[in-house]
Parts: structure tokens; sequence; C-alpha cells
């Protein structure tokens, strides 16, 4: 057997970097898609106006957080004692964690060069009633107001 020598004339390690962060970027802006799809498929509804205000925001470069800013929100997700005619409480919660294998695929699929489905129909099968395009503000969560859901951290604000 002869000796192989192998000689680097270029570092690509930046070029590489950039593709993984951007690979996590679109895992995690599916991600993000499909728990608000959740959630929105889970919340009580009366007036709409909690339902259409879930979104979801990136956080950091690892973190895509899903929640909303009305101010009753937090009512409505802790409140298990309260009955609802449709919907359910921790409709948050429920929308980050119970669909952990479905998010660990769609983050595979990035890091492997898709993803599953457009966006906007990845968000519409996991919410499949209402008003689907409630994001009209896509900045960040307000601080204390809102409720927010952040990865498998669980509920935070």
């Amino acid at each position: 057997m002869e000796d192989v020598e192998v000689h680097v004339t270029a570092d690509n390690t930046e070029e590489a970097n950039e593709l993984m962060r951007a690979a996590i970027a679109r895992g995690l802006e599916e991600m993000g898609l499909v728990a608000e799809g959740y959630a929105k498929a889970g919340c009580p509804v009366d007036t709409g106006r909690l339902r259409n205000s879930i979104t979801h925001v990136r956080e950091s470069e690892t973190t895509e957080a899903i929640g909303t800013n009305v101010e009753y929100a937090r009512y409505v997700e802790f409140r298990e004692d309260v009955s609802h005619e449709n919907g359910h409480a921790h409709f948050l919660r429920d929308a980050a964690s119970e669909h952990t294998a479905e998010y660990a695929q769609i983050m595979r699929s990035a890091l492997n060069g898709g993803t599953k489905l457009s966006p906007r129909s990845t968000q519409r099968q996991a919410y499949q009633g209402g008003k689907q395009d409630g994001r009209q503000d896509r900045g960040r969560l307000p601080e204390r107001r809102g409720l927010g859901v952040q990865g498998s951290r669980g509920l935070e604000r």
C-alpha cells in the first residue's frame, strides 16, 4: 500500500460555518411557523384577537420563540380551571413541547440542504382554521407584558 499525502491549499472554514448558520436559520424559521400553527390551532377563541396575535420571532442564532403580546394571554394559557368551548389551556406550551419529533425532523431536513415544505404550507398544515396570516408584527415580543415559549426551556417572560 502506498503512502498518500494530502495538501490543504484553501481554508473554507468560514464558508462552511456560514452554510451551517443559514441551514439552522432555515430550520428555526420553519419550526417557528409550525409551532405558531399548532399554538393557533390550540388557542381558545372568543373574538380571535389572541389567536391572531400569536407569532414567532428569532431570539438568537439558536432560539426561535413563539408567543403573543396580548395582556390576557397569561390568564388563558395558565388557567386550567376555566373551561373553553374551543381550544385549551397551555396552548403555547403544548405547541412547543408536544411536537419535538417533528421539530427535530424539520431541523434534520434543513441541515441536509432543504426543508420539508414551504413555510406557508407548513404553517397551514399545522393550523387548519381561522386567520392564517396573523403575524402583523414580526419584531420582538414585548418584554414584560407578553407570554413566550422558547425551545425546550418552557414558558418564559
